[in-house]
């Protein structure tokens, strides 16, 4: 196998393991997605409570739970509870 080949299979086999970490975090992501409902999540109150159930619920982290519930990370606690 000549060089160029080697690494054009090194590359696919890199990017293999990139489609395979973002496939198993999209499974993971699915019953997550499916318990907090259709629909969407309009007021930032609501978002935060989606967080904190699927934090509770599934155990993932404050960080998944945001991305699932497109709460951003960055918004206060205190100007949701006010």
């Amino acid at each position: 196998m000549k060089a160029s080949g080697a690494k054009c299979l090194k590359d696919l086999k890199v990017e293999k393991t990139t489609f395979k970490k973002l496939l198993a975090e999209a499974e993971l992501d699915k019953p997550s997605l499916k318990d907090i409902g259709t629909g969407r999540l309009l007021t930032p109150n609501r978002c935060h409570r989606a967080v904190e159930e699927l934090q509770e619920r599934f155990g993932v982290s404050e960080r998944r739970a945001s991305g699932i519930a497109g709460q951003h990370r960055s918004t206060p606690l205190a100007s949701l509870l006010s």
